[in-house]
């Protein structure tokens, strides 16, 4: 009986390819690795937001203001992802929003509010590079608010001087 050998040139014999399984549990091993490097991104991103979050709620503004981060439209259609400062969730925050509609039917309106942290990372991502244009805009928002409650004193303190008048007769 002849001994057959394979041929050195010819290389190593050829490895059948991965099972489904094996296929699987090596990309969830890498996942694994990859969501946690970009959890610990995000949550480092997170932390000057929150800080910038707390000073402008310490300042007590309660003026909603948003900023375009990006946005289209066509002849009918709009889209929008917009930062901001607003109350959601009973709570001042900074905040990221999408909206989208169609000019000739408002009622189709879609818009959806999140926290900043919370909002999806590719809007966060987006969002952070307008912070300092929100916080731009914020300051003439804030003008034109505190502007117009100026307005509004002297008419509301007729209105209650009328009310008052009513309720409480001076006596003659």
């Amino acid at each position: 009986m002849a001994i057959v050998r394979a041929d050195p040139s010819a290389g190593p014999a050829p490895l059948s390819p991965p099972s489904a399984p094996e296929r699987i549990t090596a990309a969830f091993e890498k996942l694994t690795v990859s969501a946690k490097t970009i959890n610990d991104a995000s949550g480092e991103l997170a932390k000057p937001v929150a800080s910038l979050e707390k000073a402008l709620q310490r300042l007590n503004v309660g003026v909603a203001c948003w900023t375009k981060i990006s946005g289209g439209s066509d002849e009918y259609d709009y889209w929008s992802q917009d930062v901001g400062y607003a109350r959601v969730k009973g709570e001042w925050c900074l905040a990221i929003r999408t909206v989208s509609g169609n000019e000739g039917d408002p009622e189709r309106e879609s818009q959806e509010i999140w926290p900043f942290n919370e909002a999806p990372r590719y809007l966060r991502i987006k969002g952070v590079d307008k912070l300092p244009d929100l916080i731009e805009a914020l300051i003439e928002a804030t003008n034109a608010t505190a502007k117009r409650l100026s307005e509004k004193v002297a008419p509301a303190q007729d209105l209650a001087a009328a009310v008052n008048a009513l309720v409480n007769p001076k006596k003659k």
